[in-house]
């Protein structure tokens, strides 16, 4: 991912991931652009679904495959089970 940094009032472009702070299931950290599992509910069924974690208005969130934004801190079972590119 390219992102843009000031530094000393000049402006760089770099291409990296931001690390959320969030650990999935084994105690990795999520990363800009990492492909997750997690456990979601619907009517009282459990069912896992996978996304990809991003950054939108300075914020983490998990979108999932139909465009749904979720808060990644609100979820459980967080497993990281790839990259948004393999």
């Amino acid at each position: 991912m390219k992102h843009k940094i000031r530094i000393n009032g000049e402006v760089k472009e770099l291409d990296c991931e931001f690390g959320s702070g969030i650990l999935d299931k084994n105690g990795k950290e999520i990363f800009e652009g990492d492909k997750v599992t997690y456990i979601d509910w619907v009517d009282g069924d459990e069912w896992q679904s996978e996304g990809v974690m991003e950054i939108y208005d300075l914020e983490f969130i998990i979108r999932d495959r139909s465009g749904v934004e979720l808060y990644p801190f609100a979820i459980k079972n967080l497993e990281i089970v790839g990259r948004v590119n393999d």
